[in-house]
């Protein structure tokens, strides 16, 4: 019983969400869910506390803009990306993207890792991009990638057929 009693004092206590996130992020967790309504105020949140050293390179996904750097613009915009990263609105090619970017030479020596929030990603996730994001979960580790899930629920499938949990 003291054993017990011993464990539940080692648990490590958050002073809020974004110690522990950002917890997550140094542990290298290749995916994180999070839970809320306010994605826009999680991401100024998580860029000015979490990633504020600089030493992350940020990216955003939704299923309007598909995927655009963070780091590169202060304000939301309001096109769909382009060139290389044409048509990542499309969560399977949003996918490929992340697997395969790589860091610039710049990029090497100063940035850690490269972070995505993917705004709205679990009314996208369907087969195959569930099976797609099983077998991306490895190489995320591998090469120093996370992905943020922000979410409204703790749920996943188009609005009408929402599944519970992960």
């Amino acid at each position: 019983m003291a054993k017990l009693d011993q464990q539940r004092e080692r648990k490590i206590k958050y002073h809020n969400s974004m110690e522990e996130i950002s917890a997550l992020v140094k542990a290298n967790t290749p995916i994180i869910w999070v839970v809320s309504h306010e994605e826009n105020r999680f991401q100024d949140d998580f860029i000015n506390t979490v990633a504020k050293e600089k030493t992350y390179s940020i990216w955003t996904w939704t299923s309007f803009q598909g995927l655009l750097n963070a780091c590169t613009s202060d304000e939301l915009p309001e096109y769909r990306a382009s060139g290389e990263h044409d048509k990542t609105w499309l969560p399977p090619t949003a996918l490929d993207a992340i697997n395969s970017m790589k860091k610039s030479p710049k990029e090497t020596k100063d940035i850690k890792r490269t972070i995505y929030l993917l705004k709205d990603f679990n009314s996208v996730m369907v087969d195959p991009v569930i099976r797609q994001l099983k077998d991306l979960y490895h190489r995320l580790v591998e090469q120093n990638k996370i992905l943020i899930i922000v979410s409204p629920t703790l749920a996943y499938g188009p609005v009408s057929s929402l599944k519970s949990g992960v």
